[in-house]
């Protein structure tokens, strides 16, 4: 499996017509906060500070104009699957009309791309060399994409049964979170976008 072929499978799926349902990523995190609230989970102290820096994200990806397209919403390693001769997509639990950069995002950071990584993403997704704006959405969506993950295992501490440390998940991901909040980077991609 190469990203090539994971971009231009993603390309076809952002491109097929409209499926039912929607995932709006911020409010999803949303849902997952007080979800985990109603089952007594006690939050990381982090939350707030992790709150503020997601909101500074979702304000400035509200300024560029945003397209609705089927999603996926879960692209992680074990939902690819890799055919005799084409790649196949698994477990569609999470789909619905949403953001091809959530997905986007969502994929860069499963696969741990670095820079090079994303960037070969991005240029094998949109046939052609990605503008700065279009880069600071992925990046962007790819850093809050760990706080949905977080915000997920704290409503799995209140719910699973399985025998899974979830505090120790969700906070191996909300740290990633924040690290990437506080890197000089952001405001980098914070300015970028829709400029």
């Amino acid at each position: 499996m190469t990203i090539r072929s994971v971009a231009r499978l993603l390309h076809r799926l952002h491109s097929a017509p409209e499926v039912p349902g929607t995932f709006d990523l911020p409010s999803v995190i949303e849902d997952y906060i007080s979800t985990a609230k109603r089952f007594n989970v006690t939050h990381p102290g982090q939350l707030g500070e992790a709150l503020k820096f997601s909101g500074e994200i979702v304000n400035a990806i509200e300024r560029c104009s945003r397209v609705s397209a089927p999603c996926h919403n879960d692209l992680i390693a074990a939902n690819f699957l890799q055919g005799k001769d084409r790649l196949y997509l698994l477990d569609w639990e999470y789909a619905g009309m949403g953001d091809p950069y959530v997905d986007l995002g969502n994929c860069a950071v499963n696969f741990c791309m670095d820079e090079a990584g994303c960037r070969a993403l991005m240029e094998s997704y949109l046939g052609r060399e990605p503008s700065p704006s279009e880069m600071a959405q992925l990046h962007l969506l790819r850093v809050l994409s760990d706080l949905r993950e977080a915000m997920w295992s704290y409503v799995q501490v209140g719910i699973s049964t399985l025998d899974v440390d979830f505090h120790a998940y969700g906070m191996k991901h909300l740290e990633r979170f924040l690290d990437n909040a506080k890197s000089d980077s952001l405001n980098t991609w914070l300015g970028a976008v829709g400029a």
